[in-house]
């Protein structure tokens, strides 16, 4: 569909959800809209919409608003007070275009039918608005999913944005803080997606990962990862990736998976980090061009020919990551050079009979085990797995959501048999 809204959309008294996204709407929203007192859900995302938002409307028009989907559009200008008075609102997404002024300052938790009520989801990113974050997004006790990503805020993140409890995607790159990183960032039990990069912080290390890298427990002396820790420690790595390429609007694509961007904290539960090189794309951009320089030992090989960037990339990677976490043999290891690779090294093995011993780290395997056929085919399903995600074609490779499925199977089979 093309051109303006309709006025006589303000005759619809009892629309209570509309959408129009993915089409090529365009001109300015107007007051009318965000007068529909009835309307729920409205998304007008994904269109050509400029100009500024209506700077007034009734008093009582956004009472009963629960989402507003006005991303991906040209809208600028100031994001209006009013969006506060939507007492029932919990998704509200307006990245993507460039709204300039301030966070909006969203007010106390409103408390309807004997319930706390605040928004769930406030993604803002791509914008550029400035200032600081304000304090009342500290009271939002129900929020999940904050992106402010890829604006202009700056001044220190207050340490009150600990009292996020819930918060399991919180990205804050692409801005100008300062300071250190509070300790609070971050409930460790539920955050499964933390982005602070591009940012002027002093401090990068985050106290709630008191267990170092993944790296670090591979190939340090003083630390040994049976079998089932490696295979729970992969599940997490999986899970963190799975919400990156499923769990958003548009996918997030790593582009530098290894141990350590992997970080572990006080209950050996393992964390995706590091986005420095991270991408976000539109789904209709499955794969675009970057000059983006990853780490070349663990990329996929469409990404080093043609510097084309997917989430099947972020797939190739990790399925050299499982490799390596159970063969203890870094990608870039002297013995492979030439037409041997690490990927190579471990699929000869899993074609030769009894040969899974001769790639499997250094004691990870013993025969006197009464664990051992147990763990011998629990390491050669996980070998089998990474094969899929290794595959040359990257429309061949399976996906994270298949991944975590495979481990989980893979995790169940080997408890069972114990």
């Amino acid at each position: 569909m093309v051109g303006e809204l309709p006025p006589e959309l303000r005759n619809l008294a009892y629309l209570k959800t509309f959408y129009v996204n993915n089409n090529a709407l365009s001109g300015s929203i107007s007051s009318f809209m965000f007068n529909i007192s009835t309307l729920k859900i409205m998304s007008l995302a994904s269109n050509h919409f400029s100009g500024s938002l209506p700077s007034t409307i009734d008093g009582l028009s956004l009472l009963n608003l629960e989402k507003l989907y006005l991303y991906d559009n040209r809208l600028s200008g100031a994001i209006p007070s009013y969006i506060n008075n939507a007492s029932k609102l919990t998704e509200l997404e307006m990245q993507n275009n460039p709204f300039s002024g301030y966070v909006p300052n969203f007010g106390p938790i409103h408390e309807r039918l004997g319930e706390l009520k605040s928004p769930r989801q406030v993604d803002l990113g791509l914008n550029n608005l400035n200032s600081t974050i304000p304090s009342s997004f500290w009271n939002l006790i129900d929020l999940s999913t904050l992106n402010l990503s890829s604006n202009y805020l700056s001044g220190q993140i207050s340490p009150d944005i600990g009292s996020l409890k819930v918060i399991n995607s919180l990205d804050l790159s692409w801005n100008q803080f300062l300071g250190d990183i509070p300790s609070s960032i971050g409930n460790p039990q539920s955050i499964e997606f933390l982005s602070l990069a591009h940012n002027k912080f002093e401090d990068l290390i985050l106290a709630y990962m008191p267990n170092g890298s993944l790296e670090k427990w591979l190939y340090s002396e003083s630390y040994c990862l049976d079998v089932l820790e490696r295979v729970k420690l992969a599940i997490d790595v999986a899970l963190g990736l799975e919400y990156l390429h499923h769990g958003h609007t548009f996918p997030v694509i790593h582009c530098d998976i290894k141990p350590s961007n992997i970080l572990l904290d006080e209950d050996m539960t393992a964390h995706v980090a590091d986005f420095g090189l991270s991408k976000l794309f539109d789904e209709r951009e499955v794969m675009i061009q970057t000059n983006t320089l990853a780490t070349i030992s663990y990329t996929a090989p469409e990404y080093g020919s043609e510097g084309k960037v997917s989430t099947n990339g972020d797939v190739y990677s990790y399925g050299i990551l499982l490799l390596e976490m159970f063969t203890m043999k870094n990608p870039t290891d002297d013995m492979f050079s030439g037409e041997m690779s690490l990927k190579n090294w471990v699929g000869e093995a899993l074609l030769q009979e009894n040969a899974i011993n001769e790639v499997v780290a250094p004691g990870l395997l013993r025969r006197e085990d009464r664990q051992f056929s147990a763990k011998e085919q629990c390491v050669s399903s996980v070998f089998r797995l990474a094969m899929e995600c290794l595959a040359f074609s990257p429309e061949v490779r399976i996906n994270m959501i298949q991944i975590v499925v495979a481990l989980l199977k893979i995790k169940t089979r080997f408890l069972a048999s114990n």
